[in-house]
């Protein structure tokens, strides 16, 4: 049996670690220290449909096994890569196998380049990892680990192997289409992390919907003009959402309950980057709609406005400790500000 290596042991990093040896495959990990010595002693699984499961004990990636990994999991976040490239070049031979679960666009070009004889495929993880009080990592929200069906040239087993009550996987022939239209929906992340709220508390306040909405209605605008697809991964197509994010309360809890039907604590991982005053996505998620718009001839204000708050926020929080988190209506009124004003945003 193959050799699994998930470079990163985050939330998410961790989770897919704990099912990959829940469903039989050999599986080792680099990360944290912490974390490591953690999942060392085994670790629990759960969903939010009520799934669990008890994973035995995982240890830490030695130099020596070297010659035995044959795919690589890269699970760290996107502002991380760079540091990840360093230490993988230690690691990856010709004909390694890396998976790239990062959002935004970008990773996969990037790993193509630092490694051009190895086998670099995109995966896309749909659903939220909490880390419960007792330790548990949760899966608080919907979703099938997504992968190209090209990679059952290298890994023909792997749908199959990997899929279990608490990890649905899928296969689909266009994975760029599946990552921009996950793009789509992490532009919420942003905003959640300035609202500082749990995303389903975030979800049921119009104010925040439309804030949403603008962003994606952006996106979805320079996506057209650059001519970029995007899959249909909700029960609706993306390009319905700002409308129904913008509609009246009572309204949308009828048209749009399975948005709410996710676990009431949950909250992104940006949120959790400023809680703990690290460098957030927002430059690979905002900032690739802001990219995108030069190129499509679009201001992206909206775009523009998050992505500067995201950067005040971080500034708040290393200097203080905290930072003030904004409500639907500040933010609907920087918004409507910066329309009328040219960013000081370089891209």
């Amino acid at each position: 049996m193959r050799m699994h290596l998930v470079f990163g042991t985050g939330l998410v990093g961790s989770y897919l670690a704990g099912n990959l040896a829940l469903t039989g495959h050999q599986v080792r990990v680099i990360g944290r220290d912490k974390t490591i010595k953690a999942l060392t002693k085994g670790l629990r699984l759960s969903d939010y449909q009520g799934n669990a499961a008890q994973v035995p004990a995982i240890y830490q990636y030695h130099s020596r096994e070297q010659d035995i990994v044959e795919v690589i999991w890269l699970t760290v976040k996107c502002t991380s890569l760079n540091l990840a490239v360093r230490e993988l070049r230690a690691l990856v031979k010709t004909g390694s196998i890396v998976i790239c679960c990062q959002n935004g666009l970008r990773a996969v070009h990037q790993m193509r380049t630092a490694f051009p004889n190895c086998k670099v495929f995109s995966a896309v993880v749909p659903f939220n990892v909490v880390r419960l009080e007792d330790g548990t990592l949760h899966r608080g929200s919907e979703g099938r680990l997504t992968l190209p069906k090209e990679i059952r040239r290298v890994l023909p087993e792997l749908s199959k192997t990997l899929n279990s009550e608490l990890l649905q996987v899928r296969l689909v022939s266009d994975i760029n289409a599946i990552q921009a239209a996950k793009l789509q929906l992490n532009l919420s992340n942003a905003v959640n992390a300035l609202s500082d709220l749990p995303v389903k508390q975030m979800l049921e306040d119009r104010g925040y919907r439309k804030v949403i909405a603008h962003l994606m209605r952006e996106w979805l605008e320079v996506a057209s003009t650059n001519r970029i697809a995007l899959a249909k991964v909700t029960k609706v197509d993306g390009k319905w959402l700002p409308f129904i994010l913008s509609l009246p309360d009572f309204m949308f809890r009828r048209v749009a309950a399975t948005m709410l039907d996710i676990d009431p604590t949950v909250k992104t991982s940006m949120w959790w980057d400023l809680q703990q005053g690290k460098p957030t996505e927002v430059e690979d998620l905002n900032g690739e709609v802001v990219r995108q718009g030069v190129l499509a001839r679009n201001y992206c204000p909206a775009n523009k406005v998050i992505i500067d708050l995201i950067y005040e926020a971080n500034r708040q929080r290393r200097e203080t400790g905290s930072y003030k988190a904004l409500s639907a209506s500040e933010l609907l009124n920087e918004i409507k500000i910066k329309r009328l004003e040219k960013s000081s945003y370089k891209i």
